[in-house]
């Protein structure tokens, strides 16, 4: 569904070893299990509700699906 890019852009520190794995690798995936739809993420979308962009994400993700 997301997929990072070659070169993603960070604010902070990463180690490179970490950056390499991140980059050109999904961020959020969608897939079918048994007879409902799964989404998941590699970060942790409600983390605390602190990050209200993501949150709308996570709501559009659950209102909004085509499952």
């Amino acid at each position: 569904v997301v997929k990072g890019s070659a070169t993603p852009y960070l604010s902070g520190y990463v180690l490179q070893s970490d950056l390499d794995k991140i980059a050109s690798n999904p961020m959020v995936v969608k897939t079918k299990v048994g007879e409902g739809t799964l989404i998941y993420s590699v970060e942790n979308l409600a983390f605390r509700s602190y990050w209200y962009s993501s949150m709308k994400l996570l709501m559009n993700s659950i209102y909004f699906g085509k499952f």
